[in-house]
This record gives structure tokens, C-alpha cells and sequence, in this order.
């Protein structure tokens, strides 16, 4: 499948990143004799050095009024009945993601019924954190759910509409299945467009499909990493996601993923409770090369 040709053109320090620590599973490399196995690895991580040392340091970008109040709603179902009969981007875009964000509730309403029985055994020290997740989960979709407005016909209608007002985010959502019918320079194209936004929550839509898509391009072991995830939602972050413990992305990782725990924002959530030192500077140099990536405009 072709819906992941990507970073076409990104800078030669990103590439190396990617292939030396997110190559692909065992069968996918061709032999390689074990002299140039060393030079490999040698190089990759020699420029890997070079690009934790030269990357500038990246500011925080703030949040939009838009997305913020977004992340910071008590109650969905307020958000999407203000959005109804609008037309324009912001108004299209609040309402997708709601039902985007609810869909899973309305899907298995009874996901947390269970959560004070099996919970002690799952989550140990961490469950009064997740039960404030929970709780904060409910009373954001709870409503929206109940009133069945989060199905899946209605999700998929108002992300359709939210991008052809121009919602990047919305664009993103769509991308991988919509380029599977585009010729592959034009989905690297469009692919670059959602890049230059510096759209955080674009950005964090894409990190999401990072663990799962797999291209048959020369550039397919760039996907299919759990790590590769985590690179691209801390790279989400630098761009002014909330990745506090109180924004959508802590609260998804622990409820969705099962990466609970009492960390104050997710960089620290990685480290305290996810992955080893050494696995988090790789996921931190990667992230790097992706920052410099859209930065600089090369993709």
C-alpha cells in the first residue's frame, strides 16, 4: 500500500535516524555481510551524534484559542451543539473531533463499568490516576454518547466535511486512506502540506498511524515502531499540543493504551514508566530530526 511515501526528500540525518533505529522487522533487510553491518551501524550513529549535538532548540508553539478550548472542555456535547448549522473550519473541525474523541464510548459504552473490581489488579498504584482519567473521559463524552451523536456514520460525515473546509486536522485523519488512490508524488506532496502546518493536533493524528502503516517504499521502515510513535507525539508537543497531565493525548495513552501513570506531562510519562534510557534517546533523537524535518520546510 502506498499511503505512507513520506519525508520524501527529508534531510539525511532524519533518514539515518530512522533506518538505524526504526528499521524493519527481521526478514524485511536484505543480507548484509557483517563488515558492512558495522559500517553501517558505525555511520548511522555517528551522524546520529552530529544531530543530537546540532539541532537547534525548538520553542513551544502556543496552542490556538480554538484548540485549546477544545482540549479544555468539560463537556463535548456543549461544543458540538454550539458547532451546529456552522459551516466554517473552526466550528467543522471542534465538532469531528468531539465525535472523533467520543466514538469509542458510544461503541462500548460499558468500557470503565468494571474499572473499581479488575482495576487494583491492572493498574496497581497507578488506578486513582486513571480513575480521574475516567472520570474526566465521561464527563467530556458522556452526554455526547448518550445522545448517540458519536456513531460511526456521523463521525466519518463530520471529519469529510471539516476537511473540505480546509481543517488540517480533519485532512490528516483522512490521509492515509485517501492517498491510497493518488499517484505517489501527490500523496507526498499533500503529505507535506499537513507537515508545514505545524498543526499539533494534525500532528498527533499522525503519530498515531506511525505504529501501524507500512509503505512498499524505499522509505516503508520509517512506520511500523511503536517508537516511532512516541518520536512523532513529542514532536506534537513541541508544537503546542497539550501534553500536560490533564490534555487528551496523557488521557488517551492511559485509557487506550495502557501507559498510565503519575507523570506530570508525557516526555516524563515515557520516561518514568515506558521505556529504558536507552530506548528514549533514540525516540528524543528522532524527534529531533523530525522537528528540523518541518522546521526547515524539507520534506
Amino acid at each position: 500500500m502506498k499511503y505512507w511515501p513520506y519525508v520524501a526528500g527529508v534531510v539525511l540525518v532524519a533518514l539515518l535516524a530512522w533506518l538505524f533505529y526504526f528499521g524493519p522487522v527481521s526478514g524485511d533487510r536484505p543480507a548484509q555481510s557483517p563488515a558492512a553491518a558495522v559500517a553501517d551501524v558505525t555511520n548511522s550513529h555517528a551522524a546520529l551524534k552530529r544531530a543530537a549535538e546540532s539541532a537547534p532548540a525548538t520553542s513551544v508553539v502556543p496552542p490556538s484559542a480554538h484548540a485549546s478550548s477544545y482540549e479544555h472542555a468539560d463537556n463535548l456535547l456543549a461544543l458540538v451543539q454550539a458547532a451546529e448549522g456552522k459551516t466554517d473550519r473552526v466550528s467543522l473541525e471542534l465538532r469531528a473531533r468531539a465525535l472523533h474523541e467520543c466514538r469509542t464510548l458510544v461503541a462500548t459504552p460499558t468500557e470503565f463499568d468494571d474499572l473499581d473490581t479488575k482495576g487494583p489488579a491492572i493498574y496497581g498504584d497507578a488506578l486513582p490516576t486513571v480513575k480521574a482519567l475516567v472520570a474526566t473521559y465521561l464527563k467530556r463524552c458522556g452526554d455526547l454518547a448518550r445522545m448517540g451523536k458519536a456513531d460511526p456514520a456521523q463521525t466519518a460525515v463530520a471529519i469529510d466535511e471539516a476537511a473540505k473546509a480546509g481543517s488540517i486536522w480533519a485532512k490528516a485523519v483522512l490521509f492515509p486512506k485517501e492517498s491510497v488512490a493518488i499517484p505517489g508524488l501527490t500523496a507526498d506532496a499533500n503529505f507535506g502540506k499537513l507537515l508545514a502546518s505545524r498543526d499539533p493536533a494534525a500532528l498527533g493524528v499522525i503519530a498515531g498511524q506511525m505504529e501501524h502503516q507500512r509503505t512498499d517504499s524505499k522509505f516503508s521502515d520509517l512506520a511500523g515502531s511503536p517508537l516511532a510513535t512516541y518520536a512523532w507525539q513529542l514532536a506534537s508537543c513541541e508544537f503546542g499540543r497539550d501534553c500536560t497531565s490533564s490534555g487528551q493525548l496523557m488521557r488517551d495513552a492511559c485509557l487506550f493504551d495502557g501507559l498510565c501513570g503519575t507523570a506530570a506531562d508525557f516526555h516524563a510519562l515515557l520516561k518514568d514508566s515506558v521505556l529504558s534510557a536507552d530506548e528514549l534517546e533514540r525516540v528524543e533523537i528522532v524527534e529531533r530530526s523530525i522537528l528540523e524535518a518541518i522546521r526547515t520546510g524539507v520534506h
